[in-house]
């Protein structure tokens, strides 16, 4: 069900919210570009709570704010059904990205999760970074455009590491600097299954490059790196993009 860009608001969430608490069938629902603010958000979440059918809720832009994201992760804890939750563009500040990621170390159904261009900072970049060593069920995670700069790199370095399932990780346009990159580039020498990375514009330099190209000499399952709008020596692009396209073989080769 395709409800996107027809100005609902929280009163139109809140009725939304009602039928959804007793509606079995519904699979799929957009919502996003609604003007819903925190309370539709609180009637959305709880309705999750009770809900058993829905797999994917496309929330983005909308205004729920920290209260609207509580209740987004107070449905988390409970719900066993829905796989996709996209919450891009919602004004989710670190503290309600906290509780989100909370529910993510207990969720064991949820296997994308879009927050980008939200203010999750620093905290709660590390947050999330806490929950995948305890989730085994995402593999998809999108963080881009949340200011979770070197601290919140380097928290995802470290669960980079021991992080089992996720394919994608997208953590674009996030400040993490050098110091966050070279421990991204030491985490995959040891990860076997991030296939896709995105760390366009991270203010990464030409002495960080290398770090990748050494890296990517043992890992043997990221096919997909971008580093645009970064700093990084042609030379070392070159390098990366041949391990890449060696590791795009193994991959065709099963």
């Amino acid at each position: 069900l395709d409800l996107s860009y027809n100005n609902i608001d929280d009163e139109g969430a809140q009725a939304i919210g009602a039928a959804l608490e007793r509606n079995a069938t519904l699979t799929t629902l957009d919502l996003n570009n609604n003007d819903i603010g925190p309370v539709g958000g609180d009637a959305i979440g709880a309705a999750l709570e009770e809900n058993t059918a829905l797999c994917t809720l496309d929330f983005s832009s909308n205004s729920i704010g920290n209260e609207g994201g509580w209740a987004i992760a107070a449905a988390l804890e409970t719900n066993t059904t829905l796989k996709r939750l996209y919450l891009s563009s919602n004004n989710i500040g670190h503290e309600s990205a906290q509780g989100i990621a909370g529910a993510l170390a207990r969720n064991a159904t949820l296997t994308t999760l879009d927050l980008s261009r939200n203010n999750i900072g620093p905290g709660g970049g590390q947050a999330i970074a806490a929950a995948l060593d305890r989730n085994a069920t995402l593999t998809t995670l999108v963080l881009a455009g949340n200011r979770i700069n070197r601290e919140g790199g380097l928290a995802i370095a470290a669960a980079l590491e021991t992080n089992v399932t996720l394919t994608e990780l997208a953590l674009e346009y996030n400040s993490i600097g050098p110091e966050g990159a070279r421990a991204i580039a030491a985490a995959l020498e040891h990860n076997t299954t991030l296939k896709t990375l995105d760390l366009q514009n991270n203010g990464i330099g030409r002495e960080d490059g290398p770090a990748f190209v050494a890296a990517l000499e043992r890992n043997r399952t990221l096919t997909t790196l971008e580093l645009e709008s970064n700093k990084v020596s042609r030379a070392a692009i070159n390098a990366i993009s041949l391990a890449l396209e060696r590791n795009k073989v193994l991959e065709s080769l099963g």
